[in-house]
């Protein structure tokens, strides 16, 4: 149970995720093979960023890294997370809306990343400062 078992720092990660962050670092097949192979899917002949980036898509899709992965290969312009949400129809707290903000916007300027807690600041006594961005 992980509310009271008192693991709120266990980080969970998947063997796929270990594979694939592999053939990226060595810019090598031989972890996307494996993950493949696993799939039942025919290896791959050479590593290519396109070919990392799809397996990545396809084996962590809905498992949040989708984000973080743009953002390490796009940096401030990773405006593919954009054209995926803008104009999307959700329901927010039982009525209808539509998700239009620009995050490639945001992104650049915070970087991506998350506000600091002003609660935060002032308990740190002035060592943190507010991220760039969300001032």
């Amino acid at each position: 149970d992980y509310v009271f078992a008192n693991t709120q720092d266990l980080v969970l990660i998947r063997f796929a995720d270990v594979l694939l962050m592999h053939s990226e670092l060595t810019q090598t097949p031989d972890g996307m093979n494996t993950v493949r192979k696993r799939a039942g899917l025919k290896p791959l002949p050479a590593y290519s960023l396109e070919a990392l980036q799809r397996e990545r898509l396809y084996e962590l899709f809905a498992e949040s890294s989708r984000y973080y992965d743009l953002l390490r290969w796009y940096g401030k312009e990773a405006g593919a997370v954009d054209r995926n949400q803008n104009g999307v129809e959700v329901w927010n707290c039982g009525t209808k809306d539509k998700i239009n903000f620009n995050l490639t916007e945001r992104i650049r300027a915070t970087g991506g990343f998350l506000q600091i807690s002003q609660k935060e600041i002032n308990l740190s006594g002035g060592v943190l400062t507010q991220t760039p961005g969300w001032q």
